[in-house]
């Protein structure tokens, strides 16, 4: 499968990302300018680069700010009231479009979804980039990305 990705922009009014992106079968389809097998837009919240997740274990355990480790398996060691100890991650958003852009053909292909999938009535989209994703993965655009089978 190849796939290019046509566009990047944000919805508006709520700021998700969106992505649109054909799929051909091959590359030496694409390159024939045969129209693509198949089509997809993509609604993405990708708001923040960074994001705080909480701390854990080789075990599975998360910590609270206090220093305490706890078992949040087991929903009787949780009460609700904890406050759990939490690190900044920065997030490659242009790698978590490319997984979702790469998934949807194989699950597409495997349950015969609709030849074309982009059109979402009442999405209005425009080049306004609140959060940077737009700035972030512009040189995804118009990127071609040779896939192997699944």
């Amino acid at each position: 499968m190849f796939y290019r990705i046509v566009k990047i922009a944000t919805q508006e009014p709520h700021g998700n990302t969106y992505v649109l992106a054909h799929y051909w079968r091959s590359r030496a389809a694409s390159r024939r300018g045969e129209p693509p097998s198949r089509i997809n837009g993509f609604p993405m919240g990708l708001a923040s680069k960074v994001v705080e997740v909480m701390i854990f274990d080789a075990r599975g355990w998360a910590q609270t700010r206090g220093g305490k480790w706890v078992d949040v398996t087991d929903p009787r060691n949780v009460t609700g009231i904890e406050v759990w100890k939490v690190r900044p991650m920065v997030l490659d958003r242009g790698s978590m479009i490319r997984e979702v852009v790469e998934a949807y053909y194989w699950r597409a292909e495997a349950n015969d979804y609709p030849r074309d999938y982009s059109k979402e009535p009442g999405i209005r989209r425009s080049k306004a980039d609140p959060n940077g994703v737009l700035l972030e993965t512009a040189s995804l655009v118009g990127e071609g990305r040779l896939v192997q089978g699944r």
